[in-house]
């Protein structure tokens, strides 16, 4: 969880209702194109499911992260009450645990949970990237990128996406641009007057439960190649 936020004027921030939900992999699938979403009102036929923007979810107030947890105290909010949401308040999925918010509690998570950035790649030759070709999944593109630490996915078609490897520093000296350029909402005039040329997608690949961007043109998607490592240290 990012964090827990009183959702009662999501409407005016431009929140984007998708219904209820009995899974997150339906949630995240649900908010493709978005970088955010908010869980709350948990009950016995589910949760409900919110997307938007980084600054869309912003705009909500902070909460304590409790108030997302089935311990609602705050007294502003429906005098400290879940009302009819009733929970459960968390949800196990795939080894992970997740809290499920309440009335007007709203738990927010990236809609892709693995994204590190997403970066300009037109000057990636003079950045020394790697390039590997054409894949379809996720996990040869990892393998591919053996021996790296970072790997970028860009250009998706019906053929698949391309492939680059390289270091932190290889990819941190890529522009930065907003998530939302690698999830097949490209706005950037810069970069190809803010179109994806022939890269049509599809913009999402699901594999292992979890969902990927897969970037635009010229717009990559940039992950871990291990994507549980965080470091090595002298112990």
């Amino acid at each position: 969880i990012l964090k827990c936020v009183d959702t009662r004027l999501r409407d005016s921030y431009g929140w984007s209702p998708r219904g209820v939900f009995q899974t997150i992999r339906d949630a995240r699938v649900a908010c493709a194109g978005y970088t955010r979403m908010s869980l709350e009102c948990p009950t016995s036929a589910g949760f409900e499911v919110f997307c938007g923007s980084e600054s869309m979810m912003n705009a909500a107030p902070t909460l304590a992260v409790q108030e997302c947890e089935g311990l609602p105290s705050n007294p502003n909010i429906h005098g400290g009450s879940n009302l009819h949401c009733v929970g459960p308040y968390f949800l196990t999925e795939d080894s992970m645990l997740y809290a499920l918010g309440g009335a007007n509690r709203g738990a927010v998570y990236r809609v892709d949970p693995s994204i590190l950035k997403c970066v300009d790649t037109r000057l990636r030759d003079s950045y020394g990237w790697s390039p590997r070709g054409v894949f379809q999944t996720i996990r040869d593109a990892r393998v591919a990128c053996a021996g790296y630490t970072r790997m970028s996915l860009e250009c998706p078609t019906s053929a698949g996406f391309e492939v680059f490897c390289g270091s932190e520093s290889m990819m941190n000296a890529a522009p930065t641009l907003a998530v939302q350029e690698c999830e097949g909402l490209p706005s950037n005039p810069n970069i190809h007057g803010g179109s994806n040329l022939h890269c049509v997608g599809p913009y999402f690949l699901t594999e292992d439960s979890m969902l990927y961007a897969l970037g635009g043109a010229n717009r990559g998607a940039v992950y871990r190649v291990d994507p549980s490592i965080l470091k090595c240290v002298d112990t």
